[in-house]
C-alpha cells in the first residue's frame, strides 16, 4: 500500500498538522485490513523526509489510544525503515 501526503508547502504552512496526517495513514491502514486474512499480515512501515516523521505521529498516536482498532495494527508492526537526506556543507 503506498500513503501518500502533500508534501508542498503553501504560504510556508502545512494544508494539514502532522497529527492530521498521522491520523489519515492510521484509517488508510484501517480501510486495508477489513477481513482477517488481511489483518494477520505483517506491516513494516516506509517513510521518506516527512513521511517517516507521519508514521511516527501514527504509531504514538496509537500506542496513546490504546483501542482494539489501533492494538489490530501495532500487534502486526515487523518494522520501520526511514530515509533522511543527506545535507552536504
Amino acid at each position: 500500500m503506498a500513503f501518500n501526503h502533500d508534501s508542498r508547502w503553501k504560504s510556508n504552512a502545512l494544508s494539514k498538522s502532522l497529527k492530521d496526517f498521522g491520523y489519515d495513514l492510521f484509517l488508510a491502514l484501517s480501510i486495508k485490513r477489513q477481513n482477517p486474512e488481511e489483518k494477520n499480515r505483517p506491516i513494516i512501515l516506509i517513510g521518506h523526509g516527512s513521511g517517516g516523521l507521519i508514521i511516527n505521529q501514527c504509531v504514538v498516536d496509537m500506542v496513546q489510544r490504546d483501542n482494539s482498532d489501533d492494538r489490530e495494527i501495532l500487534d502486526s508492526l515487523r518494522g520501520f525503515v526511514f530515509w533522511a537526506h543527506r545535507i552536504e556543507a
